[in-house]
């Protein structure tokens, strides 16, 4: 059984990429952002790359069994030994039920879901500051993290880019997506007794020591 399998809940842009990647690095656990899994297809020019990036670029969602089967690839790659952050997976109730059999099927539990409670406001006005590096997984933010050389990975070196769909009208359909199948989901592990809310307003050091906290309590 792997020691801990943690799941992340929040809006785009409340900072659960960036504190899914640390507390990986920390705790050392594989972690599975459904984002990257889709880049990585569409990096690799996959049939399956091209039909995520159709959804993303127009702020909708993957369709569910798209979704579920990249994700249960991806558990079934990794030893039961290796506990799992998972970042942007599952999204509503129906793929909660199916992450479940999928954590079962390979000898997992899920531990803990975090939920990074932020506003609409707060997720905009980062949203359209942030810079991606494509190889290292990074997130940056113009104001609030940039990098130390302007325009560049401070790990990889490469050069930052901004996605498609970071501007305010996609934003703004991603955040009413994202709100309408949030409520069941974060009821649903309630009723698990898994669920910790954390405040996502505050900066990267106290959202990640808030983190801490929770999986300690």
């Amino acid at each position: 059984m792997a020691e801990l399998n943690i799941l992340f809940i929040g809006a785009p842009g409340s900072g659960k990429g960036t504190q899914s990647f640390k507390l990986a690095q920390k705790k050392n656990l594989i972690h599975l952002s459904t984002g990257d899994l889709f880049r990585n297809n569409l990096k690799q020019e996959t049939d399956l790359g091209l039909l995520a990036k159709s959804y993303i670029d127009k702020g909708q969602l993957v369709p569910d069994s798209v979704t579920t089967d990249m994700v249960a690839d991806f558990v079934k790659k990794i030893s039961d030994k290796k506990g799992i952050v998972f970042d942007g997976f599952p999204r509503n109730l129906v793929q909660a039920k199916n992450f479940k059999k999928i954590l079962s099927g390979n000898n997992r539990i899920l531990n803990q879901v975090i939920f990074f409670k932020i506003s609409n406001q707060q997720v905009i006005a980062r949203l359209t500051g942030r810079l991606y590096a494509q190889k290292s997984g990074l997130v940056y933010h113009v104001k609030n993290n940039p990098p130390k050389k302007k325009g560049v990975c401070d790990v990889s070196g490469e050069t930052l880019i901004t996605r498609t769909d970071d501007n305010p009208e996609v934003i703004a359909e991603r955040l009413d997506i994202f709100h309408k199948n949030t409520e069941a989901l974060l009821n649903y592990y309630k009723k698990e007794n898994l669920l910790k809310t954390i405040d996502a307003f505050y900066s990267p050091n106290e959202v990640f020591n808030s983190i801490l906290k929770a999986l300690e309590s």
